[in-house]
């Protein structure tokens, strides 16, 4: 009987299959490449969504503070107030006023706890640094010397109507980075004034037939609004 060849019988080797050197680190770059790409485009994203927000935060405060100054100057009323001792200033309407570029009272002061007080409320305005009151709120938006060089528009309330020389008002800062900024009123001939009332004039309507700012903002330029206060002749 003949005997069995031993290469006849024995099985093929396969070749063991895998990834060169120089493969895997071809593949290490291309990934390297994906990956800092992925992370510049995420980066940018990151950054132009920071920008987005901080945009429309300040458009928002915008919006809110025109807002403010709209429902003050189109609700005043023609309400004096008793004078007060260290001002002296009890018209409804005055720029009089030294600490203030404008005071006045207005109407429709919300009562939803139905308090018992007046719906009627003492308003000023005035630009000037940041109060001590909102320091916590300004403070991560300016730092160091541009802190101290911006210039705020304050609005000022007064719990009571008739306040004496101790009544402390109530602080709010409308707008910031404020480089300029200005009023004028409307008076009952058509004509513009730039004071309330007016000083060379012995009779004259207790309130201005409108109201006009003009302010000029680092982050917005050179904003004008005109406020209709319905004290106009029928």
């Amino acid at each position: 009987m003949r005997a069995l060849s031993t290469t006849a019988c024995s099985l093929p080797v396969r070749k063991q299959g895998g990834f060169t050197l120089i493969e895997v680190v071809i593949a290490l770059g291309i990934f390297a490449l994906l990956g800092a790409g992925c992370y510049k485009v995420l980066s940018t994203l990151a950054r132009t969504q920071s920008v987005v927000d901080q945009h429309t935060k300040e458009f928002g405060a915008l919006v809110k503070g025109m807002t403010i100054l709209s429902n003050d100057l189109e609700q005043i009323i023609n309400r004096r107030i008793l004078p007060d001792r260290e001002t002296a200033t009890d018209f409804a309407v005055t720029t009089h006023n030294e600490d203030y570029l404008l005071e006045f009272t207005r109407s429709g002061y919300r009562n939803p706890l139905l308090m018992n007080r007046s719906e009627l409320q003492r308003v000023a305005y005035a630009v000037t640094e940041l109060p001590e009151s909102a320091h916590d709120e300004f403070e991560t938006a300016s730092s160091g010397d541009n802190k101290k060089e911006n210039r705020y528009l304050v609005r000022y309330t007064w719990k009571v109507l008739d306040r004496g020389g101790d009544s402390d008002p109530v602080e709010q800062v409308i707008f910031s980075d404020i480089e300029d900024f200005s009023i004028r009123f409307l008076d009952e001939t058509d004509n513009w004034v730039e004071e309330w009332p007016p000083s060379n004039r012995n009779k004259v309507r207790a309130l201005p037939a409108a109201i006009e700012i003009e302010m000029n903002t680092g982050r917005y330029g050179v904003i004008r609004r005109l406020f209709d206060t319905g004290n106009v002749d029928p």
